[in-house]
């Protein structure tokens, strides 16, 4: 079984999860839309017996990894958390967003060798919160904000978030307007009339 085939499984197992979180305008889905967007795209090229280039093959490799972790972490936050509850899911969706992005940076830091320490204290604290099912206070994000700066900068390393990185990805292949703001609805309307015009 590739790559490709794993996707495929991945999407038709995580179809209804993925369709409730668009439905239902969650905000920890809209932080990835353009990696989802991008990984689609590419997919579909594979299906049309497209050839990917070696770069793109990666491309989509590392954005379906990560894609599948932050689907399985917005997965049981809604199981274990949220008790299967959309509605509350969307409710935390700032503080998922929090915890997603500081999971980030703990990857990142431990790609330099940077001291994690209060980057793991800040990850256990939006936790706890979720565990409560209460946002996270503002000031999270602040400090979240300050070890970044502290971290990355003071050692001049420039960090690029995946969602960033894919989002530049797709406006190079036209996916979307760098100015929508809908753009994973508008992407799967697309879709959907191309289908209709087969």
């Amino acid at each position: 079984m590739d790559i490709y085939t794993d996707y495929a499984n991945w999407k038709f197992e995580n179809h209804e999860f993925m369709q409730n979180l668009i439905k239902n305008n969650s905000a920890s889905i809209s932080r990835f839309t353009s990696v989802i967007m991008v990984v689609d795209y590419l997919y579909d090229q594979v299906v049309n017996n497209k050839t990917l280039t070696q770069d793109e093959q990666t491309i989509f490799s590392i954005g379906f990894d990560y894609i599948y972790n932050q689907f399985h972490i917005i997965k049981t936050i809604w199981e274990y958390q949220c008790k299967k509850d959309f509605f509350l899911l969307n409710l935390l969706g700032k503080t998922i967003n929090l915890l997603l992005y500081t999971e980030e940076f703990i990857s990142e830091a431990k790609d330099y060798s940077l001291q994690t320490t209060e980057l793991l204290d800040l990850k256990t604290k939006i936790e706890h919160c979720l565990e409560q099912q209460k946002n996270a206070p503002d000031e999270y994000f602040m400090i979240l904000n300050d070890i970044i700066s502290n971290l990355f900068e003071q050692n001049e390393i420039e960090i690029h978030t995946i969602d960033q990185i894919y989002t530049e990805i797709a406006a190079e292949y036209g996916i979307y307007e760098a100015e929508d703001n809908h753009i994973l609805e508008n992407f799967l309307l697309q879709k959907i009339e191309k289908r209709n015009k087969k």
